[in-house]
């Protein structure tokens, strides 16, 4: 999926505009299990050597990659209240896909997160 794309899908399934056309008590609901489906479409589409355990966290999708025997940790900000969350992609290394706690937090943008990320799991 177009990195350009991905983006302005996941803000469309949170603005309110379509929120509002959401027949259900809480439209986030709906809106996070959309969003969480799109972003393992994404990595699957960025990472495709790599096995993934995503993490529906309500509106802050995360997920675990592994590759070779080591393990990255991906975490976006809540979707609801940070409009710029693209910019600010959380990945660190991890033990395994348990370990959501792991390395050093590094931040990424959307655009440079695949390249980020397979630095962690090539080294």
């Amino acid at each position: 999926m177009d990195k350009t794309k991905f983006v302005r899908e996941m803000k469309h399934l949170f603005s309110n505009e379509y929120l509002d056309s959401i027949p259900h008590e809480v439209p986030e609901t709906v809106a996070s299990k959309k969003a969480f489906n799109k972003f393992k479409t994404f990595l699957r589409g960025e990472f495709p050597d790599c096995e993934i355990q995503a993490c529906d966290c309500y509106c802050s999708p995360s997920a675990t990659l592994s590759k070779n025997g080591k393990f990255v940790y991906i975490s976006i900000r809540d979707l609801r209240w940070t409009p710029n969350w693209e910019q600010e992609i959380l990945y660190r290394t991890c033990k395994d896909f348990k370990d959501s706690c792991g390395g050093y937090n590094c931040w990424s943008s959307i655009e440079d997160l695949t390249e980020n990320v397979n630095r962690l799991l090539e080294v």
